[in-house]
């Protein structure tokens, strides 16, 4: 598995840089601002690329309408806390597909 974005265009590096900083960021003022205990453990542990772009295949085609998504696996520390912040972010759960792994 690759661990780095070399094989993306500038602008997809500089886009999923962003977004992975905008993550951080506002995940971390989250759960600082948190009252309850249990959400002060959330931490996001990793950030995963898969699909079109981690596997070079994406399509970029403006004229035709269509260009590849970012498909973000986002591993925290506590369920919780994420699901709390793409509620409060994102407003809806009609575009997401959450899945809580137990080990």
């Amino acid at each position: 598995m690759r661990v780095d974005l070399d094989h993306l265009p500038d602008i997809q590096q500089a886009e999923l840089t962003r977004v992975r900083d905008t993550l951080m960021a506002e995940f971390a003022q989250a759960i600082s601002t948190s009252t309850q205990p249990w959400k002060k453990f959330g931490k996001i542990l990793k950030i995963i690329l898969f699909g079109s772009y981690a596997r070079s295949d994406w399509v970029d085609e403006r004229e035709n309408g269509y260009q590849s998504d970012f498909d973000l696996l986002i591993v925290v520390a506590c369920f919780g806390v994420l699901v709390q912040y793409l509620l409060s972010h994102v407003g809806t759960t009609s575009s997401l597909q959450l899945k809580r792994l137990v080990g």
